[in-house]
């Protein structure tokens, strides 16, 4: 999709100069860039990273309500937020979703390694016959 738009803003680029003028043209100049500009957040914002609370932040900062749980979300009602206008909030919470996830599979690979090794001894404690005296590797 990004390179439809680009080539959307080159083929725009070469219209004669008079329809440069133009409002019509003006407006379309706008769209195209405002949509090269969006289309890397939204890719962002479709990463595996991407989780619940930070569609729960995107929503706070732009106050519109985005359906993104409904199996009916799409790209014309994410379109409806004021991304734009958030785009630094957006790109952060998407660059810090990344990292997040990144920290999440370090520790889960470190927290299962641990684990898989790990071995708990129950002993008798000072001739006790019920066992209370915890022993291994933990």
């Amino acid at each position: 999709m990004t390179e439809v738009i680009e080539q959307f803003s080159k083929d725009c680029a070469k219209l004669p100069g008079v329809l440069k003028s133009w409002a019509a043209y003006k407006e379309l100049k706008q769209e195209i860039d405002d949509m090269i500009e969006i289309l890397p957040m939204v890719e962002g914002l479709a990463k595996d990273s991407i989780r619940n609370r930070h569609w729960d932040e995107i929503i706070e900062i732009t106050k519109e309500d985005i359906p993104y749980q409904e199996e009916t979300f799409n790209f014309e009602q994410l379109m409806a937020a004021p991304l734009l206008k958030f785009k630094d909030d957006v790109d952060d919470i998407s660059e810090r979703a990344d990292k997040e996830l990144k920290l999440e599979k370090s520790l889960n690979n470190d927290v299962i390694a641990y684990w898989e090794d790990a071995e708990l001894e129950i002993k008798m404690w000072k001739g006790i016959d019920s066992p209370c005296l915890l022993g291994g590797n933990i």
